[in-house]
């Protein structure tokens, strides 16, 4: 039993863990093309 817990555990905490990756990514592509448009903007205009 213990041993199966902590197998779900592992698993659990390996899941959360890729997410957590994966939503610092997103957040981070999101900032970057934010960031990309803004100054994107004005450079297109100029």
């Amino acid at each position: 039993m213990a041993i199966t817990t902590h197998g779900f555990n592992h698993r659990k905490c390996k899941m959360r863990r890729r997410n957590v990756l994966a939503t610092e990514n997103a957040r981070r592509n999101v900032r970057l093309s934010f960031l990309s448009r803004k100054y994107s903007i004005p450079s297109n205009s100029s």
